[in-house]
């Protein structure tokens, strides 16, 4: 897995905080049999060598070595690798995606550094397009779910990816990896508008019974971002009857197992999140990263008891009804001379529309 990491110079080059001398060993931190340790080494890459979505030189001698843990079955949690490589190879451009975009011509010499890596980045990711391709059919369902999407992305032939996803959608049975497969037809249809007839056609029969209520909910979201005018004349009571069926369907669904409890962002989701929610947090983490980018994402409080290093929940007040707070402002000079100067009486309730409980001061 790791043949030539010592003959790469990482003191060299830099990652987010500085000299890459650590990245060799984040990434046999990743192979690690401990789940803390890899659950720590992923954050560590997320962190420093793919800082808030940025490549470094670092992030581009890495990509052979997460390829390479990728492929390896006895490599436990890779849908978390494949998540990486999907966030270093970046969104495709705008186009019909082929292979002649100058958005992945790592040899332009027009944009600045950052924007030459990025390039560079898409371009080694892309080149390994067909290793997605094969985990689409990996025996883990998690690493199924995460190559559905790579496929679409980094495949050079519209007409492999086509029929790769009508293949995987009549031999799956897995629900989650059936979902990311659904959200692959609709990438295709919108990243090849050439070729979208097809992906259209399997998502409007995806979108009928016999299928469940959320295969069905999934391709009629896809449809409406690529072809809207395929969908049902009665689109809201349609999604509502569904929306019900789905609801009592969602117990049978497996609950995912709780991970390890280490400080990282992983970590502190799986702690804050409430018991009944069953999405995965690395997923979590790969959504709100893609969707927000660097900004700041913030968890919301349940409202369970406060884990121990957890930070408490907020506390949320109704609109239009008080809120206790204490305000004492500094002593005030007295009106009345040879007086000294007093508190002003202190308010336990404020924002009531009745005022100040207790007699006003005239």
């Amino acid at each position: 897995m790791f043949t030539g990491i010592d003959e790469v110079d990482w003191a060299s080059m830099r990652h987010a905080y500085g000299s890459a001398e650590d990245v060799p060993l984040l990434l046999e931190g990743l192979a690690s049999a401990d789940a803390a340790e890899r659950e720590t080494a992923l954050d560590g890459m997320y962190g420093a060598v793919h800082h808030q979505g940025n490549v470094y030189d670092s992030t581009l001698a890495c990509v052979p070595f997460l390829f390479a843990l990728a492929v390896r079955e006895e490599v436990p949690d890779r849908a978390g690798i494949v998540d990486l490589l999907v966030s270093i190879g970046g969104e495709e451009p705008a186009g019909d995606g082929g292979p002649d975009d100058d958005a992945t011509n790592g040899d332009a010499t027009d944009g600045d550094e950052p924007d030459r890596l990025r390039a560079r980045a898409r371009a080694a990711v892309r080149a390994k397009g067909e290793v997605f391709a094969g985990l689409t059919a990996d025996p883990d369902p998690a690493v199924r779910r995460a190559a559905a999407g790579a496929a679409v992305r980094f495949l050079e032939q519209p007409g492999r990816v086509l029929s790769l996803l009508r293949m995987r959608l009549a031999d799956e049975r897995d629900e989650r990896v059936l979902l990311a497969l659904i959200e692959g037809l609709g990438r295709f249809a919108r990243r090849h508008p050439a070729h979208a007839g097809a992906a259209v056609e399997l998502l409007a029969a995806h979108s009928v019974p016999p299928h469940g209520p959320g295969l069905r909910l999934a391709a009629l979201g896809q449809l409406a971002g690529c072809a809207p005018e395929r969908l049902p004349a009665e689109l809201v009571p349609t999604v509502l009857r569904l929306l019900r069926e789905r609801a009592r369907l969602r117990p049978v669904l497996p609950d995912e197992p709780d991970g390890p409890d280490t400080d990282t962002l992983v970590g502190r989701l799986r702690r804050l999140r409430p018991s009944w929610e069953r999405r995965s947090p690395v997923r979590a983490r790969h959504r709100l990263s893609s969707c927000c980018g660097p900004t700041a994402v913030r968890a919301s409080p349940t409202r369970r008891p406060t884990p121990p290093g957890a930070a408490p929940p907020a506390v949320c007040v109704p609109r239009g009804r008080p809120r206790p707070v204490s305000v004492r402002r500094p002593r005030q000079p007295s009106h009345r001379p040879g007086l000294p100067g007093t508190w002003p009486r202190r308010r336990w309730w404020a924002g009531s529309p009745a005022g100040p409980r207790g007699p006003s001061r005239r």
